[in-house]
């Protein structure tokens, strides 16, 4: 068998140690642009983000807010409940919620929650609203009476205050007991 010798023998397929032209090893510009391009999008993500827990960690300290305002108005009904024999007129002692200086429990409780309150390290809902409906029971009857309570307040942060207001909906429940009425006394 006859061997025949390639012609391909003789060539060096590595380039030679001592090139003019030393091979570089690094990053190139490009691989770096786009390095940049993704650790930018992920910093404009932690920032969405970040600008996000702000945004609801405010709106959660509002709602703690509106929590604590609406269990104040529950026991101001109970209370109302003894200073009224055992039950509660609509306007006369709960209030319409229309003027602060109102000596009723929804004025008190604007006065002590709303923007008018001045004192230093005062807790207030900006631009508070208090809106309830009460239905008080039959003269004569026991019963619970279930009374809805919405507590509305304007965020603050956006742009239009009027019109972006959070709201907080709250049912308190008092027994409401009304005499008889025997011989008009």
């Amino acid at each position: 068998m006859a061997t025949t010798k390639s012609s391909r023998t003789g060539l060096k397929l590595n380039p030679p140690k001592h090139s003019p032209f030393p091979k570089h090893s690094g990053l190139t510009l490009l691989e770096v642009l786009i390095a940049l391009l993704v650790l930018s999008i992920g910093l404009v993500g932690i920032a969405v983000l970040h600008l996000n827990s702000i945004k609801y960690a405010h709106s959660s300290y509002y709602t703690s807010v509106a929590t604590a305002l609406a269990l104040d108005f529950e026991e101001r009904l109970w209370i109302s409940l003894l200073e009224n024999d055992g039950c509660i007129e609509n306007s006369t002692v709960i209030g319409n919620g229309t003027a602060a200086e109102d000596n009723t429990v929804i004025g008190d409780l604007l006065s002590l929650w709303g923007d008018t309150n001045d004192q230093a390290g005062a807790v207030v809902l900006p631009s508070l609203r208090i809106d309830w409906t009460f239905n008080a029971p039959a003269t004569g009857t026991n019963a619970h009476t279930d009374v809805p309570l919405t507590i509305s307040w304007a965020e603050g942060r956006f742009d239009n205050v009027l019109e972006d207001r959070e709201e907080f909906h709250y049912i308190a429940r008092v027994i409401c007991y009304r005499k008889a009425i025997v011989n008009n006394e």
